[in-house]
């Protein structure tokens, strides 16, 4: 549900109101729907909703606790943290402090971020505020708090009796000083990233591609059918026909709680073949922070590129780049022929046989469309576009990228 920050008195009851109507956002019932929760059950474990007011914590520090890891699933204590209200974080302006801790609250790890920028609250509003020098490269937490954090998120997980995400905050006491007893716990929910033995595959899967396809929920059936599309015929198929031999047999896809993942390693390899010139910081954002250095530095397979566009001519004339849109302006017409057609039968009418029969003309139909953009997707646009857009800043300085926009 909703949640409404720096809220005056006279619009605590409007707020109330927002925060009732929330309950049915498409997010929530989703959200409902993957848990099994009955949307109007009356059961006191069951759905419903209660509206918490509490009071605006001026936020001098603030951060997350992971009673599991939600990286690898054990059970270590996880603290992230940062200056200021934990918009800094959700903003990407700052990177945490994060310090992982065992069930003994012993420090494991300990990685400290630079922190320049911080969110706080003044005159009401959340205002970004230059963090003083001095404080930049310190923990933004010490031991004392570190060890009340880890006995708060160990009373919480036992009373949930689940692993739990919880958001707190610090607020300075009068004398500008940072004590345990000034922590507020501002929400605790059970780790939804989780996952159990037979989802570990030692794959990094992200989210950061898969966008480009699935803006939302996935229900299995269109899983299956744009999933084997873009498996078959854009990557195992498309690699075959450009020589990327170490391409094509992996698996790209994942489906997980409605949400489509890509392997990491898929994508990291394909940008290989990118000259190391095109490696914008747009194209690394796919990947994770730690890896972002090595993949900008990995060797360039530009070689075996050029061997590709020479095997494109030869097994698959039309993914040429000077014959790939006339080609594809050509089939789409077609195609939204097809569709017309489509449009105007009764389905009703037909038996089960008829519906397959259409249902695979369409589909072969549309498998030029894969054909034709795992070229134009990959080679000729994205490394295309990514190049002269490299030059453009380092050449001109257009950084918000007014002339490539012209």
């Amino acid at each position: 549900m909703d949640s409404f920050l720096n809220i005056k008195k006279e619009n605590i009851l409007v707020n109330i109101i927002e925060c009732w109507t929330s309950y049915w956002t498409d997010r929530a019932v989703k959200y409902r729907h993957d848990s099994s929760i009955g949307h109007l059950d009356t059961e006191i474990e069951a759905a419903g909703i209660a509206v918490l007011v509490q009071k605006m914590v001026n936020a001098d520090i603030s951060g997350v606790t992971f009673t599991a890891n939600p990286v690898n699933g054990n059970n270590d204590i996880v603290i992230e943290s940062t200056y200021g209200l934990g918009e800094s974080i959700a903003s990407g302006i700052v990177t945490p402090d994060i310090f992982v801790l065992n069930r003994n609250g012993n420090i494991l790890t300990k990685t400290i971020k630079p922190k320049k920028k911080g969110y706080f609250l003044k005159n009401g509003k959340n205002t970004l505020i230059d963090i003083n020098i001095k404080n930049r490269e310190k923990p933004s937490i010490n031991n004392k708090i570190l060890d009340e954090l880890h006995s708060l998120a160990l009373e919480l997980e036992k009373f949930f009796n689940v692993p739990q995400d919880i958001e707190w905050a610090i607020e300075m006491d009068k004398s500008g000083k940072i004590d345990p007893s000034n922590i507020y716990i501002l929400q605790s929910r059970p780790v939804t990233t989780l996952t159990d033995s037979l989802e570990k595959d030692n794959i990094l899967w992200t989210r950061a591609y898969g966008d480009e396809y699935w803006a939302d929920a996935t229900t299995p059936l269109f899983y299956d059918v744009m999933g084997k599309m873009l498996t078959q015929y854009v990557n195992h198929e498309g690699a075959r026909i450009m020589g990327y031999k170490d391409l094509t047999d992996t698996k790209l896809l994942k489906l997980y709680k409605s949400r489509v993942y890509f392997n990491s390693w898929v994508l990291e390899k394909a940008f290989s073949y990118y000259p190391k010139f095109a490696r914008s910081k747009e194209l690394l954002n796919y990947f994770p922070l730690k890896d972002q250095e090595r993949i900008s530095q990995y060797p360039t397979l530009l070689y075996k590129t050029l061997i590709s566009q020479f095997l494109i001519t030869v097994h698959d004339p039309d993914g040429m780049m000077h014959k790939t849109d006339k080609t594809y302006r050509k089939w789409a017409k077609t195609f939204i022929k097809k569709c017309e057609d489509f449009d105007k039968i009764n389905l009703k009418t037909l038996n089960n046989n008829e519906l397959l029969a259409i249902y695979n003309d369409i589909e072969i139909s549309g498998i030029k469309h894969y054909q034709l953009i795992r070229y134009g997707m990959v080679s000729h646009s994205i490394a295309t576009n990514l190049m002269i857009k490299n030059w453009l800043v380092k050449w001109l300085d257009d950084i918000m990228a007014h002339i490539m926009q012209h």
